[in-house]
């Protein structure tokens, strides 16, 4: 395929469509955890009937984890984060 600098621009495009999200929290504080994960799922459906100029179905999955690990002699904690963000993009038509 042509590299993104051999591509002919397209121009202005519409992308429309509805979302569908769901979100699990199990954690301390939601503004600043410091212990616990959330899930996150979104699914968008971009579709021509729509008003959409491109048809796509663009799925995501992001996971955080947070996890005490210790503490500092002035009370602070010391935590480990860990993130992982998957998606896949369908073209439709």
């Amino acid at each position: 395929p042509k590299t993104l600098a051999d591509q002919e621009p397209l121009g202005k495009q519409t992308i429309t469509g509805p979302t569908f999200d769901l979100l699990y929290r199990r954690l301390d504080n939601f503004i600043s955890p410091r212990d616990g994960h959330s899930l996150r799922f979104n699914n968008r459906f971009n579709l021509g009937d729509l008003g959409s100029d491109i048809e796509y179905i663009d799925s995501q999955v992001h996971f955080d984890g947070y996890q005490p690990i210790g503490q500092r002699a002035d009370g602070s904690r010391i935590l480990l984060h860990f993130g992982l963000d998957l998606g896949v993009l369908q073209p439709l038509g």
